[in-house]
């Protein structure tokens, strides 16, 4: 009677490990796999979001460009004209504290020909 309960523990013990080798067999290898596939999308999808990301990005950047040539020969032009007027290159060769209070002041009788210009130099960054 003693050993029917063992053998009948042990045959109970024998049933349980043999259905958890069987879940482990079956069940690891499939989760192993599914992570595997997972994690492949994942690393697509990240690496889509960062192409799609870097494209913007040099996109702005090339706009930027485009952009700040653009100024920057507006403001070459206007200097070149600035100094084409004959008492306004006198003022800035001269170099002459009186010559720089003349300036402001025909800089102040005339701020709609300096005033687009000189603010975007003035601006910081």
């Amino acid at each position: 009677m003693i050993e029917d309960k063992r053998s009948d523990r042990n045959s109970k013990h024998t049933r349980v490990y043999g259905i958890i080798k069987q879940f482990i067999v079956i069940f690891l290898p499939l989760l192993v796999l599914i992570s595997f596939i997972f994690g492949g999308f994942l690393l697509q999808e990240r690496e889509a979001k960062r192409k799609i990301l870097l494209y913007k990005e040099q996109k702005n950047v090339e706009l930027m460009h485009r952009i700040a040539i653009g100024n920057l020969r507006a403001i070459a032009m206007d200097l070149t004209s600035f100094t084409s007027l004959p008492a306004l290159r006198q003022m800035i060769e001269r170099d002459k504290a009186i010559d720089h209070i003349n300036l402001f002041f025909l800089i102040s009788a005339n701020p709609a020909l300096f005033t687009i210009k000189f603010d975007f130099l003035m601006k910081p960054g």
